[in-house]
């Protein structure tokens, strides 16, 4: 990624058969976090300096469960936070997302 902040614009609605009345979900966004996660894998960057940062607690679990379905080994070692959880701190890699998705690199 050539800029230190990218943003990424899209119209993929929540799911809501997966939304309770706390928090929000979104398939596309999930499934874009955890390519982009392994993009970064792929480049050499170590799991530990990688950071992915969710704005919703739904959201965060969504892609913790892929992940685990998924790619449990490959992905060992990446911190998964919300933002209240993540503040004041930092990574090399920080990935954060809402509605829209946010991807800082």
């Amino acid at each position: 990624m050539a800029s230190p902040i990218n943003f990424l614009n899209h119209t993929e609605l929540e799911d809501y058969s997966e939304r309770d009345d706390f928090s929000h979900v979104n398939r596309f966004e999930v499934d874009m976090v955890v390519g982009l996660a392994r993009f970064f894998l792929q480049q050499d960057y170590k799991p530990s300096q990688i950071t992915l940062i969710a704005t919703y607690s739904g959201q965060l679990s969504a892609i913790q469960s892929q992940v685990a379905e998924k790619y449990e080994e490959e992905f060992h070692g990446i911190r998964w936070t919300s933002v209240d959880n993540f503040q004041g701190e930092k990574s090399r890699v920080d990935s954060a997302f809402s509605l829209p998705c946010l991807f800082l690199c």
